[in-house]
């Protein structure tokens, strides 16, 4: 994401988003998942990727991002079931919402873009 700053932080955080939800892509393709789940775990997976970028230039560590990713994946995993698709579609809203707040309070920081080396 760093090295990609200067694209802006929104640019980077919806590449990485797509990138991410893209890379989900593989899992519905391997276990031969109909086309119309794979595309909504693309945009959900993406969406989750866009607040993830978002927030990982607040957290300043990916280590925490690693931790609700595998938080995530073990509750999707060994849930009963998926949730309704009105619910699924409020969620990826709420994850745009949130990551596009992120990256909207980043404005207001005299200080952009975090710098690691700085933060010890």
């Amino acid at each position: 994401q760093r090295l990609l700053s200067p694209l802006g932080l929104a640019r980077v955080a919806v590449l990485v988003g797509v990138l991410f939800g893209l890379g989900h892509a593989m899992s519905g393709l391997w276990f031969g998942r109909p086309g119309d789940e794979i595309a909504f775990q693309v945009l959900n997976t993406a969406a989750f990727g866009f607040c993830l970028a978002a927030l990982r230039w607040h957290v300043r560590s990916i280590w925490p991002l690693v931790l609700l990713h595998a938080l995530v994946d073990f509750t999707s995993i060994n849930s009963p079931g998926a949730l309704p698709d009105v619910v699924q579609i409020g969620i990826i809203v709420a994850l745009i919402a949130y990551g596009w707040w992120l990256l909207r309070l980043l404005d207001r920081r005299p200080e952009r873009i975090p710098d690691p080396a700085r933060t010890g």
